[in-house]
């Protein structure tokens, strides 16, 4: 999905011929960064939450 957001960007946007390939390498790469960085994120507050009802009830 990302991939196909980056690519419209770039052609909405008139990035340059040479610049393409940079610019989706920067998205892919941003893409992974911040799934990365949401799954730390969500596997610290499910630690935290442990014992917590809600947690109990989301299963």
């Amino acid at each position: 999905m990302e991939v196909t957001f980056i690519s419209s960007l770039e052609m909405e946007r008139g990035v340059p011929v040479k610049f393409q390939n940079r610019v989706l390498s920067y998205g892919i790469a941003g893409a992974i960064i911040f799934r990365a960085v949401m799954i730390l994120l969500g596997t610290a507050t499910i630690q935290r939450s442990i014992g917590s009802p809600l947690l109990s009830i989301m299963g």
